[in-house]
Formats: structure tokens, sequence, C-alpha cells
């Protein structure tokens, strides 16, 4: 195959920025018409959303959970306890929601741009999701917060498998931010290492592989469902 010289991978770069501001000239141009959605807004939106579970993930849980058993007791479609019509204003859907619009790469680059980042990457960290004292509802809340890790986590996936430039965002350091929303959650748990998204990806895997280890060896290994044991 043949490489691109210095000079020739300038003048791509280059092309492909102007591309991109001619892109966003157009982008506003038709949100001004009112031709399509503002993409910005939304995009602000999700993350105040990202931002607005982190900052009281105890009460959203609580919520989510009663909106489930409502949504099981009246047989509803939107296992959210939403409706369709609603706005992602949710963790769940609001994530949802991203892991679409992310995948579009300007989409993504406006996500970053606009600080929405390390919000999201804060979501896998475990001690931000709050838990609750009865252990019935406990065990609940626990599924919903791994759903939500889950969510984060193949949304960190998309947005970073656009281009290759995108990918060091795995490796920017959001420990500022984790320890921020810990110190509004009254969590005095402050950590000094560098938190990046390959750290606490890495983390969730790790915690998820004790968990397997600790119930294989207890003989409590779910095999088709939590229901089912061996």
């Amino acid at each position: 195959t043949t490489k691109l010289t210095a000079v020739e991978l300038q003048e791509f770069e280059t092309k492909m920025e102007l591309l991109w501001q001619h892109r966003q000239e157009e982008l506003q141009k038709m949100q001004s018409d009112g031709s399509i959605a503002d993409l910005p807004k939304i995009l602000r939106e999700r993350i105040e959303t990202l931002k607005g579970y982190l900052m009281d993930s105890s009460d959203e849980l609580m919520e989510l959970l009663e909106g489930r058993r409502r949504s099981i007791d009246h047989d509803e479609e939107e296992e959210d306890g939403t409706n369709s019509s609603s706005s992602a204003n949710n963790i769940i859907e609001a994530l949802r929601d991203l892991e679409f619009q992310l995948a579009d790469v300007d989409m993504a680059r406006d996500f970053h741009t606009l600080g929405g980042w390390p919000y999201l990457i804060a979501l896998l960290d475990d001690t931000l999701h709050g838990g609750h004292d009865d252990d019935d509802v406990n065990d609940e809340i626990r599924a919903l917060v791994d759903e939500i890790r889950a969510l984060a986590a193949t949304t960190i996936g998309t947005a970073v498998s656009n281009l290759g430039e995108f990918r060091h965002w795995a490796l920017e350091d959001v420990s500022s931010t984790v320890n921020e929303m810990r110190m509004n959650n009254n969590n005095d748990k402050k950590n000094e290492e560098k938190m990046t998204a390959l750290y606490l990806l890495t983390r969730v895997f790790q915690e998820e592989l004790d968990q397997r280890t600790e119930a294989m060896a207890g003989g409590t290994m779910a095999v088709e469902g939590p229901s089912h044991t061996v």
C-alpha cells in the first residue's frame, strides 16, 4: 500500500478540517431555518442528565425502580416506566440516545468539546451509584446500576471507535470530575490515581471476573439466568 508523505498527510488533515468547518456552518444555517433539531442543545441536555444523575443517583435509581415496577404491574411496553414519546430525561434513556448520537463523528466530537466526556466516564465508577439499606431493594438497584454502567461502556466504545484521533480520549484523566462527584455525594474516598476510561473499564471487568469466581467457588454460578444455579 502507498503511504502518505508528511506533506500529503498534512494536506489531507487540513482538507478534513475545512470540510468539518463547512459542515458546521451548514448545520447552523439549517438549525436557524428550523430544518433540523438543535443538535448541540440535545447534547447539552444529555450532559445535564448525566451530571444530574451523578449528583443524586440514589433518588433517581429509586425512581427508575418504581417506574419499572409500575411498568410490570400495568404490563406497559416500556420497561423503564416511560413512554415512547417522552424525552430522554432519565439516565437509561439518555445513555441509549447518546449511544446512537455518538455514532456520528461530529456529534461525538461536539459531545467531547462540550465537556460531556468526564461525566460519561464517571458513570463507570461504582462508588457514584447510590445503594439502599433494604437488601431486597438493593439487589434490584444493583441490577439497574449494572445496566447503567454497561450502557456507559457501550457508549464510550461507540464514540472512540469513530476515528483514530478519538481513541486517546480513553486515556484522558477524569479523576477531578469523579472526585468532585464523590464529594457532592458526601463520599470522602478521594482517588489519587489517574482515572481514565481504560482504567475504569478494566476495573469493571475485574469486578465481574471476581464475582464470577466467587460464585463458582460457592457453587452458585448461574447457567442461564439468575434463577438457575449449579
